[in-house]
């Protein structure tokens, strides 16, 4: 994870809790407990170095010691980490993994105002049909590396236009809320629409689609609500699963 070199004691620390790394500031140590619906190990601890270079962990049995902190931060500072940026452009990531612009596999994550993409998930899916999700980030370098951005939450799935309406719904990962955002709004699927809903007015005009522990499967975050603004939970229509919510845009 870290170059022995440069940060040995950090990785001393990370390798004494066996700590599994998300980004630069931030990992997860996973629990003997199996999360059989996720198809995962539970996270049983979260370590993260906040801004000024201060590793934690909330867990007592996990936590870093006096020593190791202080080491650790001379360590991040003499040494300072690259930073999460958002991406105008993802060219260099496609040319990365090998793929195509608007590869079904992609899910870009555009940040509040559309003009930057905060991480790509890429699913992959075994010879066995077991998927995962992997985060691609855009670091301060230039490199896209697989890790998840910087913060405590990640954002939602959105529509790359925002479709400027005040209700949305809620799905479980990027790609339900893909799949329903092109049914609800491309004219070739209207017949679907109605074949799905009666007369399509049971469905909202904006979808997003919930991250969290399905964006890497050991993942402990949750999704970045401040992306909704003021959310107030409806109850759902039937035949779509999701959660109604009203946006008050400020």
């Amino acid at each position: 994870m870290h170059d022995r070199h440069t940060r040995p004691h950090l990785q001393d620390y990370l390798n004494r809790v066996g700590a599994k790394e998300k980004n630069f500031r931030h990992y997860v140590i996973l629990s003997d407990e199996y999360d059989h619906y996720m198809k995962c190990q539970k996270v049983a601890a979260d370590i993260w170095i906040d801004d000024e270079n201060v590793i934690s962990c909330a867990v007592k049995e996990h936590a870093p010691t006096e020593d190791e902190i202080e080491l650790i931060k001379a360590e991040v500072a003499r040494d300072p980490f690259p930073k999460s940026i958002s991406a105008t452009a993802i060219e260099k990531l496609l040319k990365k993994l090998g793929l195509k612009n608007n590869d079904e596999s992609l899910f870009d994550f555009p940040d509040q105002k559309r003009k930057g993409v905060i991480f790509v998930q890429q699913r992959v899916i075994n010879k066995q049909g077991d998927k995962q999700d992997l985060a691609w980030s855009y670091w301060s370098d230039g490199e896209w590396r697989p890790m998840e951005p910087n913060g405590e939450s990640l954002p939602f799935w959105k529509p790359p236009k925002d479709r400027q309406k005040s209700r949305v719904m809620i799905h479980e990962g990027a790609k339900a809320a893909r799949d329903i955002d092109d049914l609800v709004n491309n004219p070739a699927r209207c017949q679907e629409l109605a074949a799905s809903t009666g007369d399509g007015r049971a469905v909202p005009p904006t979808h997003f689609g919930s991250t969290g522990v399905q964006i890497s499967s050991d993942s402990s975050r949750s999704s970045r609500w401040s992306a909704t603004t003021t959310l107030q939970a409806r109850r759902r229509p039937r035949r779509y699963r999701g959660s109604w919510l009203d946006r008050s845009t400020s």
